[in-house]
């Protein structure tokens, strides 16, 4: 042997070892994923999603911030407080005193119709309001799926590194007859054993790892102690996606643009509202007159009406600050509108690529396993004994056993 290079026949041993479990590995992840079926002891992706969107305080949380906005609609139509006014004088003269008594009603009108403009903003921020809470919801869907695909990713490649060291086993029992028999040396057989602990220790992290991203989904949905029992089931691969006109138009529908939409024209009512700043509000009175007096006493009707003059201050403020908000919320919404087109897009164009990926991966492995039949006859054939003497005019076990390995042999 010149050097360190290894025998042929070792050599050939060496390799088919490694191709068998490279075939092996490339079998039990290439596989396709099924969906399965909800069943006890196992949390589907949707089950997950609903026990997520059903907790007590998510929906408090999600009412409460409606019921706020709602507040503000009652608050903005509601007219003000009219005014009681009720004077007395007296007055006292040497010869006589006199007693004058005035009562007075006061209410003040909004007619700019700033009010109900104050009214249509509360409105559409209302709207704004259950927009925000529908991008809650599917923040937290999303939430819930991400971590619930990596859970169920985890729970997979611990399932594929279980089945790769029972793999792992069978060529172990394999390389152990093989040296029994003189063909392998303890390099190889030490080779799988190391293999084998290298796949053990993966699999131990990878059930570490699931341990954590699962405490993560059943934290998201709320759940209890015993439901850390179940197991996540469901495809991995996404659905095909949709054209993308379509994706176009759901995303410009979205929850969070809707908002912002409504944001902006709340602030536009408030902008036409302090247009109107130039004609004020009017507080009529009405009211009765008493005077009474030693010789003689009288009553009478009070009337009166109150304008404030707009010279100094028109809302100058209020429609320079409303104008600016709808204009920065609008321009907001269409970076918004780009950035997640630009998302959508590149998500949609890696998950093309990574479906390609796959089909090329498993059409190359399949590939490769059609090519070296020879690998799983080597392996599955098992002589009965070592040292085995053939009758007088048999053939060699040995040499059968090679026979059999040898690529196009039709020996049985």
């Amino acid at each position: 042997m010149p050097g360190n290079r290894l025998p042929a026949r070792r050599r050939a041993v060496c390799a088919g070892v490694g191709l068998a479990m490279f075939c092996a590995a490339g079998s039990t992840l290439a596989q396709p994923y099924a969906r399965a079926s909800a069943a006890p002891g196992v949390l589907t992706e949707a089950d997950a999603v609903a026990r997520a969107l059903a907790r007590a305080p998510f929906d408090e949380l999600l009412t409460q911030r409606i019921a706020v906005a709602e507040s503000a609609v009652a608050r903005a139509g509601t007219p003000p407080n009219p005014g009681v006014d009720v004077e007395r004088d007296r007055v006292s003269a040497p010869s006589e005193t006199a007693t004058e008594t005035k009562y007075r009603f006061s209410q003040r009108f909004d007619i700019a119709g700033r009010r109900a403009l104050a009214r249509e903003a509360a409105e559409r921020r209302v709207a704004a309001a259950r927009s925000d809470a529908a991008a809650d919801v599917l923040l937290l869907t999303a939430d819930v799926r991400r971590a619930f695909a990596e859970a169920l990713l985890k729970a997979e490649g611990i399932d594929a590194l279980k089945q790769w060291d029972r793999r792992l086993e069978r060529a172990a029992a394999t390389v152990r007859e093989l040296r029994r028999m003189g063909e392998a040396s303890g390099y190889d057989l030490r080779r799988v054993e190391q293999e084998r602990i290298a796949a053990r220790a993966r699999t131990t992290a990878a059930e570490a790892e699931y341990a954590r991203a699962w405490e993560r989904v059943l934290g998201l949905m709320g759940a209890e102690a015993e439901a850390a029992a179940l197991r996540p089931v469901g495809p991995l691969l996404p659905f095909a996606a949709p054209p993308l006109r379509e994706i176009d138009a759901a995303v410009a529908s979205r929850p969070d643009l809707r908002s912002l939409g409504a944001r902006a024209d709340a602030f536009d009512r408030e902008r036409e509202a302090a247009r109107r700043g130039w004609i004020p509000d009017v507080t009529l009175t009405v009211g009765a007159r008493d005077f009474s007096a030693p010789q003689q006493s009288s009553n009478g009707l009070i009337l009166g009406a109150a304008i404030p003059i707009p010279i100094f201050d028109r809302n100058q403020p209020e429609l320079q600050r409303a104008d600016a908000e709808a204009r920065a919320l609008r321009a907001k919404r269409e970076l918004l509108l780009k950035a997640t087109l630009a998302d959508v897009r590149g998500l949609q164009r890696q998950a093309e690529g990574l479906r390609a990926a796959r089909a090329h991966c498993r059409n190359r492995l399949s590939r490769r396993r059609n090519r070296h039949p020879a690998v799983g006859r080597c392996l599955s054939h098992r002589p009965r004994r070592r040292n085995h003497r053939p009758r007088s005019g048999a053939p060699c076990a040995r040499r059968t056993h090679r026979a059999r390995c040898r690529p196009g042999s039709t020996a049985s």
